[in-house]
């Protein structure tokens, strides 16, 4: 959001494209609005392949913490963010959680035009899953000394809600923004938490 250009590797037959395009390229979350200051410190949850993540971090000044939960998604993150020698992004793959270093089942899209958590709660019906280890926001702002978040996105497949609820009112404080997705999430909860 800079105006300066990244470069981004896309998966055959998946949506990756249009992950680039609509939070990359065109700013579905209207983040040029939001971030006001020279120098940001944003939390990317559900980062996917990078599609927010690259273009925040074209502005040398921003630090991105780019959480994503399902290790294909991650390893392209990876790859996206070698490609473009961005030294400003601090991938981290974790689920963020209400909890802390807690292995947990993520299930996933069975098909590859779609690699998204499905859910994490037991699915005996979809052999697709993997285990991943939890982070949860107060251990994030704790591991990596953050006392400021200009933006908090999060795109995280209904926990949302938990997550809020579970991060402590000095580290919530120090969020200066929230946006996101809500999938399956309790709205008077989120807007309560964010509220007060």
């Amino acid at each position: 959001f800079s105006g300066n250009p990244f470069k981004a590797f896309c998966r055959e037959h998946t949506n990756d494209a249009s992950i680039i395009t609509s939070g990359g390229c065109n700013d579905e979350y209207n983040f040029k609005k939001l971030l006001t200051e020279t120098s940001n410190v944003i939390i990317d949850a559900g980062a996917h392949i990078g599609g927010e993540t690259l273009a925040l971090a074209t502005n040398p000044n921003n630090i991105i913490y780019s959480i994503e939960a399902l290790k294909s998604n991650y390893d392209v993150l990876i790859k996206n963010i070698e490609l473009n020698n961005f030294k400003n992004i601090i991938p981290i793959h974790r689920a963020l959680s209400n909890t802390n270093n807690i292995k947990i089942k993520i299930y996933f899209s069975p098909t590859p035009l779609h690699q998204y958590i499905a859910n994490t709660t037991d699915d005996p019906k979809n052999p697709n899953y993997q285990e991943v280890t939890t982070i949860d926001l107060n251990t994030l702002f704790m591991s990596y000394n953050i006392n400021k978040c200009s933006l908090l996105k999060m795109d995280i497949e209904g926990n949302e809600d938990v997550i809020l609820q579970s991060c402590s009112i000095n580290n919530l404080s120090k969020i200066q923004c929230i946006v996101g997705e809500h999938h399956r999430v309790n709205r008077d909860v989120v807007f309560n938490i964010v509220k007060n």
